[in-house]
């Protein structure tokens, strides 16, 4: 989804050392621990955000199976980024969906997925 990979690529690179060997790099092994530290912490408000905006979408869809609440997030996040609805690059289990997330998405604003701080 994003083009952007290379944070995350050096996040997982610093994550196959041991914690105080990236402090000892020298002269930036204080900036990549900062950055280990920070990104990690933007990893967790993100998969909080994710469960809470799954939890949401399990109340506005028909769909019981929570495991497919990730195709219509998948959906939910192409729409809000601007894609019309018969534009989304789908699969073939997304457009088995896509008819209930739009109805979803006629009936509810961007609103509705309003989450608190």
């Amino acid at each position: 989804m994003l083009s952007n990979k290379q944070p995350r690529r050096l996040f997982d690179l610093l994550m196959t050392y041991k914690e105080r060997d990236v402090c000892e790099v020298p002269g930036i092994g204080n900036r990549l621990h900062d950055y280990l530290t920070d990104y990690y912490g933007f990893r967790q408000e993100i998969l909080a955000l994710e469960s809470q905006m799954l939890l949401a979408i399990g109340t506005m869809v028909r769909v019981r199976i929570a495991e497919s609440w990730h195709i219509y997030l998948g959906y939910v996040i192409a729409r809000f980024a601007g894609a019309a609805g018969n534009t989304v690059n789908a699969d073939d289990k997304l457009l088995v969906m896509i008819t209930d997330a739009n109805r979803g998405a006629n009936r509810r604003s961007c609103e509705a997925l309003a989450l608190p701080n």
